[in-house]
Parts: C-alpha cells; structure tokens; sequence
C-alpha cells in the first residue's frame, strides 16, 4: 500500500471520532529559483510526524510508512525529542496498527 493511501484511511477514522484533536502536517519546502537552478528550502517541519494528535491530554506524534520505508536520521532524532518530552510517537506501516492504537488511547 501507498504511504498516501495509508495516510488516506488514516484521516478517515479520525474524522469519526470528534474528541480527538488532530492535523496532518504538510512538510514540503519551499521552490526557490538562482542562476537558473531551481532548489527546494526545506521547511522547519521537515522531520515531524505525518500526523499531529492530541487524544485526552496526550501529545502523539504518527509517522506513516510503507512496508519497506525508512525513518531518516532526523527523523528519528526527532522520535527521541518527542519522547524525551513524555509524547508519544509511532512508526505506523498499516491501518489495523493505526486503528488499534487510536482506540488504545480513547
């Protein structure tokens, strides 16, 4: 399955659910053009996770993958801060694991 098809059912079950406050977070930079080259600035949110959700006090962060995708290093760097705070951050590669944490935390 497509990470974006993934994170499609994702979203879809947290609409269901009206307590859960959630945004999915758009890390793409920004297109600049110089001396004919064009170059993407990389945002400040580059190595969050997919999913920002917040479920009866409790920050948690979802990063969604395929079956053979990768966290990168700043990506798991940022895992560690976000633990290291007391959220709460997962790797998800499918729906039933997402779907099962979701109602864990309800």
């Amino acid at each position: 399955m497509k990470e974006s098809e993934l994170e499609k059912q994702c979203i879809q079950l947290l609409m269901i659910y009206p307590t859960i406050a959630w945004r999915k977070v758009k890390a793409s930079g920004q297109k600049h053009s110089f001396g004919g080259k064009s170059f993407m600035k990389k945002s400040t949110l580059t190595n969050m996770g997919d999913l920002l959700l917040c479920i009866r006090g409790k920050y948690i962060e979802i990063e969604l993958k395929t079956e053979i995708g990768r966290q990168s290093p700043g990506q798991k760097e940022h895992q560690k801060n976000i633990e290291n705070a007391g959220g709460l951050y997962y790797l998800i590669r499918n729906f039933d694991v997402f779907k099962s944490i979701i109602e864990s935390h309800l």
